[in-house]
């Protein structure tokens, strides 16, 4: 009898102790936001040489892992639009749409709180675009990899406010820069 109470009570304090580990960071767990930004595509394609930036907007969820006190791992998906296009010349416009996407996250938090997380990430992204010539339009999907630094304040329990740099190798000569805000709503 003695022995299963001091096992019970050895149980009672290492769930304790995993339950306290688990809510050290608001950002660990699931979460969810919205997201609204610049985008700079560059298309270098023989002749065709041409820029353009635009407005971008989407949202994205995912999930974090806390592996210790301060370093995170996590899953995030993506969706996104784009009003870029690209005049490429002989009455060509392309046109950069539909953007979605997945990352790996590796951050850690730190403040007084840990209520500042800086993370990086790597992932695949999906590009549609859109090329218009006299009257005809064409869609395409652009694969890519996606790579980027950001951070996040959690001002309050549950949100955070996000900033993003981004930037993605799509196939066929096409590159984008990304500059990103967001508002994330912590589970």
């Amino acid at each position: 009898m003695k022995k299963t109470l001091i096992s019970f009570a050895a149980a009672a304090v290492l769930a304790g102790t995993v339950s306290a580990q688990a809510e050290d960071s608001v950002f660990a767990g699931p979460y969810a936001g919205l997201e609204i930004g610049y985008n700079d595509f560059n298309y270098d394609a023989g002749p065709v040489d041409a820029s353009s930036d635009g407005f971008t907007y989407g949202g994205f969820a995912g999930y974090r892992y806390q592996l210790d006190s301060s370093i995170l791992l996590g899953a995030e998906a993506r969706i996104g639009e784009s009003t870029a296009s690209v005049d490429g010349g002989s009455s060509v416009t392309i046109d950069f749409g539909r953007q979605l996407g997945i990352d790996a996250t590796v951050g850690t938090t730190f403040g007084e709180q840990d209520d500042i997380l800086a993370f990086a990430f790597v992932g695949y992204e999906n590009l549609r675009a859109t090329a218009h010539y006299a009257g005809e339009k064409a869609s395409s999907d652009l694969d890519g990899i996606r790579f980027g630094v950001g951070g996040e304040y959690a001002f309050a329990d549950n949100l955070s406010l996000r900033a993003t740099f981004a930037y993605t190798d799509y196939e066929n000569d096409v590159r984008n820069i990304q500059l990103l805000t967001g508002l994330v709503y912590n589970f």
